[in-house]
């Protein structure tokens, strides 16, 4: 699980509202598998040319960022969706598939979910991301512009809005490294080799996260 604050600029967040203003949204009953259509009740922009070019725009601004990146590591993409969530609207408890077809109609597999939250915090009330943890649930709500990436298959729900609108873009990753475990590894070890100053010892963390790629990355 990572949340990462500011991976979407305030221009970027400005201009995503601002073209889902004019988006067809229709219920989310209408677009979710049948095991749990009885939880999903909140509103999705029908995918266009207009949202087809907004996927691509938060793709772009995804994979800009390094910390997602050596996180993340994405081999494929399944189609991104941006929802939103009025007064009473939310998601009741619910496992997202593990399969899904991307914009080329080829099934990739779902290995990451992210959230990007498009709302601030304060414009609504209720509409906590929760997801549900051996240790107990952690609820998230991050400020406008920021992503929240965890594995896919944690059971999770969106509490219900109180009050004001929550607008969201969710999205699907297939990662070279679908093991969460080695996935976090390389990732503290990214994170160790970024923020070190070049030498031997530099050099040798990179052979060794290398190594580690071939043996565990998937092309």
């Amino acid at each position: 699980m990572l949340p990462i604050v500011g991976i979407i600029e305030p221009n970027e967040v400005q201009e995503i509202r601002a073209r889902l203003v004019a988006a067809n949204y229709h219920h989310g009953k209408l677009d979710t598998s049948w095991r749990f259509v009885d939880e999903k009740n909140h509103h999705q922009a029908r995918e266009d040319e207009a949202i087809l070019d907004l996927q691509r725009l938060v793709r772009e601004a995804l994979m800009a960022n390094f910390q997602f990146k050596i996180y993340a590591w994405p081999s494929k993409w399944a189609r991104m969706g941006f929802s939103r969530y009025g007064p009473d609207e939310h998601y009741g408890r619910h496992v997202d598939g593990w399969t899904q077809r991307n914009a080329d109609g080829e099934m990739i597999r779902r290995d990451l979910s992210f959230t990007i939250f498009l709302s601030e915090p304060e414009s609504y009330e209720g509409g906590e991301l929760v997801l549900e943890r051996l240790d107990g649930p952690v609820s998230i709500k991050l400020p406008a512009g920021s992503i929240f990436i965890y594995s896919t298959g944690v059971i999770h729900q969106v509490m219900p809005v109180r009050s004001g609108e929550r607008h969201v873009c969710v999205g699907w990753i297939e990662s070279r490294l679908r093991n969460e475990e080695q996935r976090n590894l390389i990732y503290e070890l990214s994170l160790v080799h970024a923020n070190m100053q070049k030498g031997e010892l530099n050099l040798l963390v990179d052979k060794g996260i290398s190594t580690l790629m071939r043996m565990w990355g998937d092309m």
